[in-house]
């Protein structure tokens, strides 16, 4: 993972809690995602998802020991934007200060740096799988 996810997690998550301070959830319409993802037929935990739109606020999930994922678009909304999404998956993570644990990269890089997964979220509930190889 490269410094600029970071800056970009970081920065998604200081405008989830900034959107927590409303009393109405406003903004663009979203879909609800959720899924599973599995690398060479196994279920990849502590990895991140992200979905980025092609104008508008990515949204993030973090996958647990089952490989489930589900999509936040901030603090109080989950989701995504409805449309299309280039996608990346990966597991590396970096820590800052102190903070976290330096994780490395498993994911191959075509679905995290060099992703071109592509992806439609549609009103209502959208379950969306990956299934990843080490292959790639």
């Amino acid at each position: 993972m490269n410094r600029q996810f970071v800056r970009t997690a970081v920065a998604l998550c200081g405008l989830g809690l900034l959107s927590a301070c409303s009393s109405e959830p406003e903004g663009p319409k979203l879909g609800d995602v959720a899924g599973i993802v599995t690398l060479d037929g196994r279920p990849l935990h502590n990895a991140w998802v992200i979905f980025t739109p092609e104008s508008g606020l990515s949204s993030y999930g973090q996958t647990d020991m089952e490989g489930r994922y589900e999509l936040q678009f901030t603090a109080r909304r989950s989701g995504a934007v409805v449309g299309d999404h280039q996608v990346q998956i990966g597991t590396k993570t970096t820590a800052s200060e102190g903070q976290g644990v330096d994780r490395p990269e498993t994911v191959p890089a075509t679905y995290n740096e060099q992703s071109n997964l592509v992806e439609t979220v549609s009103m209502g509930q959208n379950t969306i799988d990956f299934e990843l190889t080490s292959s790639k």
